[in-house]
């Protein structure tokens, strides 16, 4: 890669990195809702799946939001993505010299292959977390799953799942036979 296209690939990093971050400081009057999240919070989670796809980040960016509503941005160029999110937050600062505030509001990142799943790493990561990580969001292509991480429910590492997956949805259309197809 030449040293042009470099710069360009920086730039344009920059530019996603820094549209994630007006986004949270837009909504963040108004308050995030990371366990079950509302069109302000879903604008938060496009502006990190965009900045993802456009910045070329290989699913490697995580995104902390931690207890004072304090944003951290790991875009997986400084720091190796690891399976303890202790060895995330553990010293970690942002720009301006900011320690990550536990708990932990909420952790993001991409899932694998453009879905909202967890792989194996994930599952190490938040079992990680437990007693101080309230929720995890992971992105996906037109869909993202939130999982409560707060309090685990009856068994050992079971939690409360939300998947949402968005699409187009159009009125039914009706075949030749005058049947009704639904379309979703």
């Amino acid at each position: 890669m030449n040293d042009d296209n470099k710069k360009y690939e920086n730039k344009m990093k920059e530019r996603c990195l820094q549209h994630i971050k007006e986004v949270f400081a837009d909504r963040l009057h108004r308050g995030f809702d990371f366990k079950s999240p509302d069109s302000g919070t879903e604008k938060f989670l496009t502006a990190i799946w965009a900045a993802n796809a456009h910045a070329h980040l290989h699913d490697r960016i995580e995104v902390i939001v931690d207890s004072t509503d304090v944003l951290f941005i790991i875009d997986g160029s400084k720091y190796e993505r690891n399976d303890d999110i202790k060895k995330d937050i553990v010293g970690s600062m942002d720009r301006f010299g900011e320690l990550i505030g536990i708990p932990i509001k909420c952790y993001l990142t991409i899932g694998g292959h453009g879905k909202s799943s967890l792989r194996k790493e994930d599952w190490m990561k938040v079992k990680s977390g437990l007693g101080f990580l309230d929720s995890c969001i992971f992105l996906g292509h037109n869909e993202y799953l939130v999982l409560q991480t707060k309090e685990e429910m009856g068994e050992q590492f079971t939690y409360l799942a939300k998947k949402v997956f968005y699409g187009l949805m159009s009125e039914p259309i009706e075949t030749v036979t005058n049947e009704t197809e639904e379309w979703i």
